[in-house]
């Protein structure tokens, strides 16, 4: 294996691509934090709305809300709305490493973690995997003495059979979310018709992307 990708010293141009869409998402106060393990291999991704987690998380916004997102620009502005974001623990996939390697990787970027929930300052987190929970409340953990995570939450990953527990277990999370004041149900925000353009032109671009 290679040390660099190990270790995090390296990031490829693919992470940067990646990270610097995800910051286009981030609400100016985040409220939820939803944690997932790594964004996939194979170029997909949950903020360029191909990937297993988007399409279940968007169902199970779509059911608890009862209503219809019209294209992922308009899911996406709605979660922005509501100070939700989504983070990874790793910062690199390793979806298709071994076990071990996978638990090297997650032990090895818990301390970055617990800096980004520091400079978040959520008021909840949701682990969406349960085997990074450990992981987690470990990064929850560095930061305890200064900031305070009020509530914490954890799913399955929609993925390998796990998908009707996901969609029980989200509708459980954001009912918890809700009768806690994390998630209002009322809807702040209107998504333009020229963002919906810049959506489609961004997804047409990145087609191109190797």
């Amino acid at each position: 294996m290679d040390r660099n990708r190990l270790w995090g010293d390296t990031m490829n141009d693919a992470n940067d691509y990646f990270e610097s869409i995800r910051l286009n998402y981030r609400p100016s106060e985040i409220k939820v934090l939803f944690v997932g393990e790594s964004r996939p291999g194979g170029n997909t991704f949950f903020y360029t709305a191909d990937s297993n987690l988007y399409q279940y998380m968007k169902e199970g916004f779509e059911f608890f809300c009862n209503r219809h997102f019209y294209c992922s620009a308009e899911f996406f502005k709605f979660l922005m709305s509501k100070g939700i974001y989504l983070d990874d623990l790793c910062l690199e996939p390793i979806n298709y490493s071994s076990s071990a390697e996978r638990n090297m990787f997650r032990n090895h970027y818990v301390e970055s973690l617990a800096k980004r929930i520091k400079e978040y300052k959520p008021t909840a987190i949701v682990i969406v995997m349960k085997g990074i929970q450990k992981y987690v409340l470990k990064a929850i953990k560095y930061i305890d003495n200064e900031e305070s995570v009020d509530h914490v939450y954890v799913t399955a990953f929609p993925a390998c059979g796990q998908q009707g527990k996901f969609k029980i277990e989200i509708q459980s999370v954001l009912h918890g979310l809700k009768d806690s004041g994390c998630y209002s149900t009322t809807n702040n925000y209107c998504l333009k018709s020229a963002e919906r353009r810049f959506f489609s032109y961004y997804k047409t671009r990145r087609k191109t992307w190797k």
